[in-house]
């Protein structure tokens, strides 16, 4: 059964390092220019021949972090030997490194040399207390005039201060976020979701009242789309199920070391997972909707209940929460499985 549940991996992710140039005060990783964790080079090459091997299915490698530009001359390599395979390589940065455009330009040349394709910059209130906006706008417009495929990532949540209208206004993005020319690489700005996880701001963050619980979660039609899509190895030599920015506040994420176990079992062992596979189909607000149903709940469920990684946190760190779906895995099986199996035949799971 598990082997025609088995969806090949799009992409790997390589958390390089969680060393940083900054030290955001809430950093799913805890990076800081204290840390000295990373992957080895070699290792790294060997995860790639591995997985390409297991899963033809690949297409692009990500390189991210901490920070990737700390690597120094291994980020240059690693690049190219994705590249010779094949992949399509993505970089994410704090973009700490582009403080001058003579500076920036000679950053990128041999990345770009090498065979890098896209370049992520992220930015926000908390990454702007270490690098500056001029940075930002520097790197990416030099990134595109090099050909890049480049995105802004910009922390999104209602108390920042920093906005991502900001960058759509600035002058010098504008000609790149609407290209005249085939010439100019496109500019991408999205807003991604800010989390809370230092206690001060997890205080800070307006809590659901337990009367109110059921009423303000926002149940969504949103399925979780970083499982059964990606194989990301942090610098711990541990794989993790996801991507999401709680991926290391549960040990049922983590899937195993891949200095002791193949690439290919570590992956293929979660699709006997049940919970896994029902936060793929119907995602965590369904999952929390259904537990809440059936129990008096004394504390808010999820502390930030419209972010899906905080609520799938919440469910796979209570004991309460997984029994109750241990108790009614036999009602629940045969549907979610059907479902699960229908999205992989009709490719509801491919490119995701």
């Amino acid at each position: 059964m598990t082997e025609k549940l088995i969806i090949p991996p799009s992409s790997l992710t390589f958390i390089t390092t969680y060393k940083c140039t900054a030290a955001c005060k809430d950093c799913c990783f805890k990076c800081s220019p204290k840390r000295n964790e990373r992957l080895k080079l070699e290792d790294m090459k060997s995860y790639i021949d591995q997985a390409v091997q297991a899963y033809p299915s690949l297409k692009v490698l990500v390189l991210t972090g901490g920070e990737p530009f700390t690597l120094g001359k291994d980020l240059t390599k690693i690049i190219e030997y994705g590249s010779s395979l094949g992949l399509t390589v993505r970089v994410v940065t704090n973009g700490y490194w582009a403080k001058k455009y003579d500076i920036t330009v000679k950053q990128l040349i041999p990345l770009v040399n090498s065979g890098l394709k896209e370049l992520n910059f992220s930015t926000g209130d908390d990454h702007l207390e270490f690098v500056p906006n001029n940075n930002i706008i520097n790197g990416a417009s030099v990134a595109m005039e090099m050909g890049l495929t480049t995105v802004i990532n910009v922390e999104s949540a209602g108390d920042r201060n920093f906005k991502s209208e900001s960058l759509y206004k600035n002058k010098i993005l504008q000609k790149y976020i609407y290209p005249d020319s085939d010439d100019i690489a496109p500019l991408k700005i999205i807003n991604g979701v800010w989390m809370p996880f230092t206690k001060t701001t997890l205080e800070s963050a307006k809590a659901i009242k337990k009367d109110e619980n059921l009423k303000k979660l926002q149940i969504t039609d949103d399925r979780c789309t970083n499982l059964f899509n990606i194989i990301t190895i942090d610098p711990n030599y541990q794989m993790v199920a996801c991507c999401g920015l709680t991926s290391h506040c549960s040990k049922y994420l983590n899937l195993g070391n891949v200095k002791k176990y193949s690439i290919k079992e570590l992956y293929e062992n979660q699709f006997d997972d049940f919970m896994k596979i029902w936060l793929s189909v119907d995602g965590p607000h369904h999952i929390a909707k259904y537990i809440s149903e059936r129990i008096n709940l004394d504390k808010p469920l999820a502390e930030n209940a419209d972010h899906m990684c905080n609520v799938c946190a919440q469910l796979l760190n209570s004991k309460e929460c997984l029994n109750i779906i241990k108790d009614n895995i036999d009602k629940l099986y045969s549907n979610i499985i059907f479902k699960y199996i229908f999205n992989k035949k009709t490719n509801n799971y491919e490119n995701t």
